[in-house]
């Protein structure tokens, strides 16, 4: 159903809706949001056997991030099948839009639920296809390239190259 993308990727059901992009928002913004999920993570998990404290004060300073976030939820984010990877995005559309090739999105994503904040993500629209049975479109988008900087960028690697390889051991599903 997803075009091949040019990249390292995975499939998966993520919450993720797309609108038409606003030119207005800066991109810092989303820049900083992106980089404070992906370093959570793509961060080593906790040694659960660490009796020096650390991980009791890394576990309220999680509670403390983790509250914060839950209330930025969108509960409106509707699950969606797609296809992520380093570059693109690809997705099924659950509703019919006007989006065509060239367009600028802006794809809000949620990269995983125990952490509720949704990753912005400003594409090009560089595919565009009906889905047969469900007369959806299936979009794909490339990441717009002035959103990366060198450090967002490589955690956003080390992100999708993970779920890629978490992929290949299981099959797709809810992150």
């Amino acid at each position: 159903m997803f075009p091949t993308l040019s990249t390292v990727s995975f499939d998966a059901v993520l919450p993720l809706s797309c609108a038409h992009s606003d030119e207005a928002v800066p991109l810092l913004r989303w820049q900083h949001e992106a980089r404070l999920l992906l370093r959570i993570l793509t961060a080593p998990a906790v040694n659960q056997h660490d009796d020096d404290g650390q991980t009791r004060l890394e576990a309220k300073l999680d509670l403390s991030v983790y509250l914060q976030l839950l209330a930025q939820l969108d509960p409106n984010l509707p699950d969606c099948v797609c296809r992520v990877g380093m570059e693109e995005i690809a997705w099924q559309s659950t509703v019919q839009d006007d989006l065509a090739v060239g367009d600028r999105v802006v794809v809000k994503l949620l990269l995983d639920p125990q952490w509720p904040l949704p990753v912005h993500l400003p594409l090009v629209i560089i595919e565009k296809t009906i889905h047969t049975e469900t007369a959806y479109p299936v979009l794909c988008g490339q990441i717009v390239a002035d959103f990366w900087d060198e450090s967002l960028q490589a955690v956003w690697e080390k992100w999708v190259f993970s779920r890629h390889r978490q992929g290949i051991r299981r099959p797709p599903s809810r992150t």
